[in-house]
Formats: C-alpha cells, structure tokens, sequence
C-alpha cells in the first residue's frame, strides 16, 4: 500500500458575525463581511494513493511531533494487516527531527 502525507497548518476558524441577509425578489443573498477569528488549527491527512481517498485525517490545535506521532499510529492500527507501506512526505521539520 502507497500512502502520502501532508499537513496543512494555520487553517483559520472564522466565524461570521452577522448572518446573511436573506434574498428578496429582484435582489440575491447578500453575505456579510466581518468574521470573528477563533485561533487556528493544523490538518494532517494521509491519502491512499491506490484509491485516492483520507483513510486518516488529524485536525488539532498544534503540529507537533507527538501529533505526527499520534497519526501515523492511527493509521498503522488501521492497516495493521497490510504485508507492506510505503509513505510518501515531505521534509518538514518534524517529519526529519532527531526524535
């Protein structure tokens, strides 16, 4: 099995203030512009590139490597049964750390 990992980092969580003010006739919806912002948070996901679906998906707070830690777990329980893996990733820095 080929899996390849990548994360995205600082996703925004916006909010938005005021809702949309409803279509009218002659008119469309409009959307309101202010968002309320609250904080960020890191995806990692790993596709498998055979089927070209997320067979694991981590969204947290931080990216650190403990949470690069806590994925790749999840995901080797989960093919626990598969005779062999191939991961394809990046060089980020907490995919080559010392630990």
């Amino acid at each position: 099995m080929t899996y390849s990992l990548d994360e995205m980092t600082g996703i925004q969580a916006l909010e938005r203030v005021m809702p949309d003010i409803e279509m009218k006739p002659g008119r469309c919806v409009r959307v309101e512009f202010e968002d309320q912002r609250h904080g960020t948070q890191s995806l990692i996901a790993t596709l498998n590139v055979a089927t070209g679906r997320i067979d694991q998906a981590t969204v947290g707070d931080t990216r650190t490597e403990k949470d690069l830690e806590a994925h790749l777990q999840a995901l080797l329980t989960q093919v626990a049964d598969a005779p062999k893996i191939h991961l394809v990733m990046d060089c980020l820095n907490t995919h080559c750390s010392e630990a």
